[in-house]
């Protein structure tokens, strides 16, 4: 039996195909088990799994171009702690390991931020990032040349 292609069904098609690019190109992130959960985001955004308040609270959060390492780190910190971090704070020692933990990792864009939960549990809060920030926040601050004497 044959069906006929209306318009209709074509945009439907191109929309599901559309819709599956953007999830095989996709950030994502999972809670650890309980409570479990997690969130797949587009690659112009970041993904936060956080479970402090009992249930995986997952989020994406889209990701401005053109900002430099410190403005990424602040935006990504302050999502994940619910504080403000600006980026002349990435300068204190907790910041600092945060990052340097990141820059460190291999895992490929997913990282983790420990904080205390509703009942003062220490529990892990994770963060996925796209590949191309992976590569601007493991590219480290940079460097002035030094001037010829």
């Amino acid at each position: 039996m044959k069906f006929p292609v209306t318009s209709q069904t074509s945009l439907l098609i191109a929309t599901i195909l559309s819709s599956a690019a953007l999830l095989l190109a996709a950030e994502k992130c999972n809670c650890p088990s309980p409570p479990g959960g997690g969130v797949t985001c587009t690659k112009n955004q970041f993904a936060t799994c956080d479970p402090t308040k009992g249930a995986c609270d997952c989020k994406c959060e889209d990701v401005p171009k053109g900002k430099s390492r410190d403005e990424y780190f602040s935006i990504i910190f302050s999502t994940a702690l619910d504080e403000k971090v600006e980026p002349a704070d990435l300068a204190k020692p907790q910041f600092q390991m945060l990052s340097k933990k990141f820059v460190e990792s291999e895992s490929n864009g997913t990282f983790f931020i420990r904080k205390k939960n509703y009942k003062g549990e220490t529990v892990q809060v994770t963060i996925g990032v796209p590949d191309w920030l992976v590569g601007q926040l493991k590219e480290g601050p940079r460097k002035m040349p030094m001037p010829y004497n």
